[in-house]
Protein backbone atom coordinates (compact mmCIF):
# COMPACT_ATOMS: atom_id res chain seq x y z
CA UNK A 1 0.00 0.00 0.00
CA UNK A 2 2.28 2.66 -1.22
CA UNK A 3 -0.38 4.68 -2.93
CA UNK A 4 0.15 7.05 0.08
CA UNK A 5 -3.01 6.07 1.01
CA UNK A 6 -3.10 4.68 4.72
CA UNK A 7 -3.59 1.54 6.05
CA UNK A 8 -6.49 0.03 7.43
CA UNK A 9 -5.61 -1.11 10.50
CA UNK A 10 -7.95 -2.47 13.31
CA UNK A 11 -9.42 0.09 15.44
CA UNK A 12 -7.48 0.97 18.66
CA UNK A 13 -8.24 0.41 22.04
CA UNK A 14 -8.72 3.74 22.72
CA UNK A 15 -11.68 4.29 20.32
CA UNK A 16 -13.11 0.58 21.29
CA UNK A 17 -12.81 2.42 24.99
CA UNK A 18 -15.08 5.59 23.94
CA UNK A 19 -17.54 3.83 21.68
CA UNK A 20 -20.78 3.50 23.00
CA UNK A 21 -21.39 -0.79 22.78
CA UNK A 22 -25.38 -1.76 21.95
CA UNK A 23 -25.42 -2.57 25.44
CA UNK A 24 -24.90 0.68 27.08
CA UNK A 25 -27.17 2.62 24.90
CA UNK A 26 -30.50 4.17 26.75
CA UNK A 27 -33.31 1.43 26.28
CA UNK A 28 -35.47 4.42 24.32
CA UNK A 29 -33.11 4.67 21.59
CA UNK A 30 -33.45 8.60 22.12
CA UNK A 31 -30.34 10.50 23.63
CA UNK A 32 -29.67 10.17 27.39
CA UNK A 33 -32.09 13.36 28.83
CA UNK A 34 -34.84 11.91 27.29
CA UNK A 35 -34.70 8.84 29.46
CA UNK A 36 -34.97 11.11 32.72
CA UNK A 37 -37.99 10.86 34.43
CA UNK A 38 -39.41 12.86 36.32
CA UNK A 39 -40.63 11.32 40.49
CA UNK A 40 -44.48 11.23 40.34
CA UNK A 41 -46.08 14.10 42.49
CA UNK A 42 -47.21 12.22 45.84
CA UNK A 43 -51.24 12.13 45.46
CA UNK A 44 -53.03 14.34 47.66
CA UNK A 45 -55.21 11.89 49.24
CA UNK A 46 -56.40 13.09 52.94
CA UNK A 47 -55.41 16.63 52.27
CA UNK A 48 -57.62 17.41 49.23
CA UNK A 49 -61.01 19.57 50.08
CA UNK A 50 -63.79 19.46 48.84
CA UNK A 51 -65.49 22.57 47.62
CA UNK A 52 -67.90 24.62 49.69
CA UNK A 53 -68.08 24.61 53.23
CA UNK A 54 -66.34 22.90 55.37
CA UNK A 55 -67.23 20.21 57.93
CA UNK A 56 -66.50 22.50 61.61
CA UNK A 57 -66.02 25.85 60.19
CA UNK A 58 -68.57 28.56 60.78
CA UNK A 59 -70.53 29.29 57.64
CA UNK A 60 -70.66 32.39 55.54
CA UNK A 61 -73.84 33.77 54.26
CA UNK A 62 -74.46 37.40 52.45
CA UNK A 63 -76.74 39.38 54.68
CA UNK A 64 -80.72 39.23 53.10
CA UNK A 65 -81.68 42.34 51.72
CA UNK A 66 -83.42 44.93 53.32
CA UNK A 67 -87.47 45.21 52.66
CA UNK A 68 -86.52 48.18 51.39
CA UNK A 69 -84.64 47.04 48.32
CA UNK A 70 -87.12 43.84 47.84
CA UNK A 71 -89.12 44.85 44.40
CA UNK A 72 -91.24 42.40 44.78
CA UNK A 73 -92.58 39.08 47.06
CA UNK A 74 -93.88 36.79 45.81
CA UNK A 75 -95.71 33.66 48.49
CA UNK A 76 -96.20 29.93 47.84
CA UNK A 77 -99.24 29.03 49.74
CA UNK A 78 -100.69 25.17 50.40
CA UNK A 79 -104.24 24.62 50.28
CA UNK A 80 -103.98 20.57 51.39
CA UNK A 81 -101.61 18.68 53.02
CA UNK A 82 -99.31 17.67 49.95
CA UNK A 83 -99.48 13.86 51.91
CA UNK A 84 -102.44 13.18 52.99
CA UNK A 85 -104.84 15.85 51.53
CA UNK A 86 -105.55 17.24 55.00
CA UNK A 87 -106.92 20.63 56.08
CA UNK A 88 -103.58 22.47 57.22
CA UNK A 89 -102.76 25.86 59.73
CA UNK A 90 -100.04 28.24 59.78
CA UNK A 91 -96.64 26.88 61.66
CA UNK A 92 -94.56 28.52 64.50
CA UNK A 93 -91.70 28.54 62.37
CA UNK A 94 -90.42 30.75 60.03
CA UNK A 95 -91.05 30.25 56.40
CA UNK A 96 -88.05 29.26 54.23
CA UNK A 97 -87.09 32.77 52.09
CA UNK A 98 -85.25 32.99 49.03
CA UNK A 99 -83.90 35.83 47.66
CA UNK A 100 -82.93 36.17 44.24
CA UNK A 101 -81.15 38.98 42.39
CA UNK A 102 -82.09 39.23 38.45
CA UNK A 103 -81.07 41.73 35.41
CA UNK A 104 -84.86 42.68 34.17
CA UNK A 105 -85.67 42.23 30.74
CA UNK A 106 -85.33 45.99 29.68
CA UNK A 107 -82.16 47.23 32.36
CA UNK A 108 -82.05 50.60 30.20
CA UNK A 109 -84.81 53.42 30.38
CA UNK A 110 -84.92 55.55 27.39
CA UNK A 111 -86.30 59.19 28.43
CA UNK A 112 -87.34 61.53 25.46
CA UNK A 113 -87.17 64.73 27.06
CA UNK A 114 -89.25 67.11 24.11
CA UNK A 115 -88.87 71.11 24.41
CA UNK A 116 -92.27 72.02 22.26
CA UNK A 117 -92.08 75.59 20.52
CA UNK A 118 -94.10 78.32 20.49
CA UNK A 119 -95.19 81.45 17.94
CA UNK A 120 -94.99 84.53 19.42
CA UNK A 121 -97.84 86.70 18.57
CA UNK A 122 -96.11 89.55 19.86
CA UNK A 123 -92.39 89.40 18.58
CA UNK A 124 -93.50 87.18 15.67
CA UNK A 125 -90.99 84.84 16.62
CA UNK A 126 -90.69 81.18 17.02
CA UNK A 127 -89.96 80.47 20.79
CA UNK A 128 -88.64 76.86 22.23
CA UNK A 129 -88.58 76.07 25.99
CA UNK A 130 -85.98 75.75 27.32
CA UNK A 131 -84.33 72.01 28.76
CA UNK A 132 -83.10 71.53 31.41
CA UNK A 133 -78.89 71.80 31.77
CA UNK A 134 -78.04 68.25 33.03
CA UNK A 135 -80.23 66.86 29.67
CA UNK A 136 -78.86 69.30 27.38
CA UNK A 137 -75.56 68.76 28.49
CA UNK A 138 -75.43 65.29 28.80
CA UNK A 139 -75.89 64.06 25.17
CA UNK A 140 -76.81 60.16 24.46
CA UNK A 141 -76.33 58.24 27.63
CA UNK A 142 -77.32 59.75 31.14
CA UNK A 143 -74.60 59.80 34.43
CA UNK A 144 -75.20 56.77 35.69
CA UNK A 145 -74.95 54.75 32.13
CA UNK A 146 -71.90 57.25 31.61
CA UNK A 147 -70.05 55.75 35.11
CA UNK A 148 -70.45 51.97 34.14
CA UNK A 149 -69.13 52.26 30.65
CA UNK A 150 -66.10 54.26 32.25
CA UNK A 151 -66.08 51.29 35.19
CA UNK A 152 -66.19 48.97 32.50
CA UNK A 153 -63.38 50.48 30.27
CA UNK A 154 -61.14 51.60 33.26
CA UNK A 155 -61.39 48.96 35.84
CA UNK A 156 -62.75 45.92 33.91
CA UNK A 157 -60.63 46.40 30.84
CA UNK A 158 -63.20 45.87 28.62
CA UNK A 159 -62.52 47.18 25.13
CA UNK A 160 -64.77 49.38 22.80
CA UNK A 161 -66.30 46.65 20.85
CA UNK A 162 -66.94 44.57 23.81
CA UNK A 163 -68.48 47.59 25.38
CA UNK A 164 -70.58 48.60 21.65
CA UNK A 165 -71.23 44.93 21.93
CA UNK A 166 -72.98 45.23 25.61
CA UNK A 167 -74.85 48.22 24.76
CA UNK A 168 -76.29 46.90 21.48
CA UNK A 169 -77.34 44.08 23.16
CA UNK A 170 -79.57 45.93 26.15
CA UNK A 171 -81.00 48.93 23.82
CA UNK A 172 -84.82 48.21 24.20
CA UNK A 173 -86.38 46.42 21.18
Amino acid sequence: MASGLPSLRPASPVWRRTLPTPTSLPASGGPPSSDIVKPKKPKAGKGKRRIGGQPGHPRHQRPPFPPDQIDQTRLYTLARCPDCGGPLRPACEPARIVQQVELIERPVLVTEHRAPKYWCCHCQRVQSAQLPPEVSGSGLVGTRLTALIAWLKGSAHASYTTIQALLGDVRPS
